[in-house]
């Protein structure tokens, strides 16, 4: 994952040196999940769509939509598809996510499986900012440790993830 570790680090990110560092699963005990959303969108609008073939990937949905729902999901502790279908069709945040069009499992699991890369970076971009935001920790010089253990936490999703699939 080394381009969306790349793509995941601005030049301007900020962590303490030394300071303990427990990324909750949930984000959003720690940033409301209104901002979460739309920090999830931010970051998605910013990706290089370029070099990707999203018709191929989700046989005509929507790449971004998916992407921006899943990276939400996982940054507050969905991880099974089958909760990520329900939360897209009564969840708001989830419906304003996917932009109305609540993906089916199986299209789930393969967006994930085809989008790791793109997920973890939006992942890692996502967590970077909720760490940020911590009063504590504002304008501090960045830590590569810390570094690490955002980047881990967002494998780490991304790997709940894949174990909470049935099909494997």
């Amino acid at each position: 994952m080394e381009a969306a570790e790349a793509a995941a680090w601005g030049n301007d990110a900020c962590f303490p040196a030394s300071a303990p560092f427990d990324l909750p699963l949930d984000i959003s005990e720690w940033v409301s999940r209104s901002i979460l959303a739309a920090w999830v969108r931010e970051e998605v609008q910013e990706l290089d769509w370029r070099d990707s073939e999203p018709e191929r990937i989700l046989r005509g949905s929507r790449p971004q939509g998916m992407l921006a729902t899943l990276a939400f999901a996982y940054a507050t502790r969905v991880f099974d598809p089958e909760e990520i279908l329900g939360a897209c069709r009564l969840d708001p945040l989830f419906r304003f996510l996917c932009e109305g069009a609540a993906p089916f499992a199986q299209d789930i699991i393969s967006f994930r499986r085809e989008n790791h890369g793109r997920l973890g970076a939006i992942l890692a971009r996502v967590l970077t900012r909720a760490v940020q935001e911590r009063p504590d920790w504002h304008a501090t010089p960045f830590s590569l440790e810390l570094r690490r253990r955002v980047l881990e936490s967002a494998v780490e999703r991304l790997d709940t993830a894949r174990h909470m699939e049935t099909d494997e």
